[in-house]
């Protein structure tokens, strides 16, 4: 659940007013928000509740705040960089660098080609798309992670991607103290050349 009205914001992809010359574009982690950081459905006193959760497990394998975080969540459309780097704690918010564009269904079809993709085309993986389109223009030669609750918005067995999984008790999914094992070591690998 957003705490906005929905409207659209111009979309910064990357920030170039950031100190992005204290982190490493050799890899560049995408975040969404809702399933993620807090429950799909929540609260507004529950947003982003597992943020704690996610900032731990990033300090633990990326003491030195060298990785770039670029926000893939839905939220993109409706905030600007400045309001969604105000939900984060000042040293997360300093690595947040840009938001994923929104592609049309033919700007989609234009990165068909793209390595992840083999040439496949399925309108459903759209987030790993748009992924694409930012790793295109401003990190090419990069590698990629994305932690999102929604495998259907990326190619079935990509291994780019840290699928959140749902809380068998609560229907809904969010980075709680058990998924936090799982994301250390799979955020390790990532970061591991």
């Amino acid at each position: 659940m957003m705490p906005f009205r929905h409207t659209t914001v111009p979309l910064v992809t990357l920030d170039h007013s950031a100190d992005l010359a204290a982190l490493d574009f050799g890899r560049v982690l995408f975040l969404d928000f809702d399933g993620v950081l807090h429950p799909e459905s929540c609260a507004e006193r529950d947003l982003f509740c597992y943020l704690p959760n996610f900032g731990a497990a990033l300090q633990q394998v990326d003491g030195l705040q060298r990785l770039p975080i670029v926000i893939s969540s839905l939220w993109r459309h409706h905030c600007t960089l400045q309001q969604i780097r105000a939900y984060f704690p000042q040293d997360l918010a300093r690595q947040i660098v840009g938001v994923t564009p929104y592609m049309t269904d033919a700007q989609a079809a234009a990165v068909q080609d793209w390595a992840p993709f083999g040439g496949e085309q399925s309108r459903s993986c759209h987030r790993q798309r748009e992924v694409a389109m930012w790793m295109g223009a401003h990190a090419p030669q990069g590698h990629w992670l994305a932690i999102d609750d929604r495998a259907a918005y990326f190619h079935k067995n990509t291994p780019h991607l840290f699928l959140v999984p749902k809380l068998v008790y609560q229907g809904d999914s969010g980075i709680t103290v058990y998924q936090m094992p799982a994301l250390v070591a799979r955020l390790q690998a990532f970061l591991t050349p």
